[in-house]
């Protein structure tokens, strides 16, 4: 995992707090946190994994991230 239960736990309360939600009854900065992580994890293994990879992970985790956390208003 790229975070401990503990930094999990402090993003997802600052989040939430950024939403204006209580976390403890609305799921979706829990959700927001590890929709993140997983699509950021999953950028940068396929870019180690691709040495001939374009555009550079930065332009890739841009453009994952838009496409996966687009639904979260």
């Amino acid at each position: 995992t790229l975070l401990s239960d503990n930094q999990t736990r402090q993003l997802t309360t600052m989040i939430a707090t950024r939403m204006n939600t209580d976390p403890t009854t609305d799921i979706r900065p829990t959700l927001l946190i590890h929709t993140a992580l997983s699509t950021a994890q999953t950028v940068l293994q396929h870019w180690l994994n691709n040495t001939t990879t374009n555009p550079p992970l930065r332009t890739q985790l841009q453009q994952a991230l838009h496409i996966t956390l687009a639904g979260f208003h």
